[in-house]
């Protein structure tokens, strides 16, 4: 398989924010920061933006990632991530059709913050999720585990 080159938070964070100002509006956060990096959702968008402010700020999403490992999600290995994914309890659309390739990827649950919140057109590219509803329906149950919210329960203390 072709590894794939992810930029670092620190890259996509200074590639979307346009105006240098240190937030990432709604708009900047949609675009595809200067070409470099695809754009994200509103799903993942609001993910980030805890105090709902309509920006995000680095310290927000620091503590959002940091809440991503303390999560149970995070610590899911390549199988247990693919039940997560088909199990429509936990993510409540059918993806079987998307099984072989959620598979052949090789997703563990740390990845999941990849694809998930930092760079979701990475469920569009890599796992051919083409439905822009599916791919929201993803992001919104990756953003619930991480708020202990999912159905894997609370994060560990």
């Amino acid at each position: 398989a072709e590894h794939i080159q992810i930029p670092s938070d620190y890259d996509v964070f200074n590639l979307r924010d346009d105006n240098h100002d240190g937030r990432i509006t709604r708009d900047e956060f949609g675009t595809s920061g200067r070409g470099h990096v695809a754009g994200g959702t509103d799903e993942a968008f609001a993910c980030l933006d805890t105090d709902m402010n309509g920006y995000i700020t680095k310290e927000e999403r620091d503590a959002l990632k940091m809440r991503f490992f303390r999560s149970k999600l995070s610590m899911l290995n390549e199988e247990e991530v693919v039940d997560w994914l088909l199990y429509q309890k936990c993510v409540p659309t059918d993806l079987s059709a998307y099984a072989k390739t959620i598979r052949a990827a090789k997703l563990n649950g740390l990845a999941l913050w990849d694809v998930g919140v930092r760079n979701t057109a990475l469920l569009r590219t890599e796992l051919h999720i083409n439905s822009a509803i599916t791919r929201r329906t993803i992001v919104q149950a990756i953003c619930r585990e991480i708020e202990g919210l999912g159905c894997l329960g609370p994060a560990i203390s």
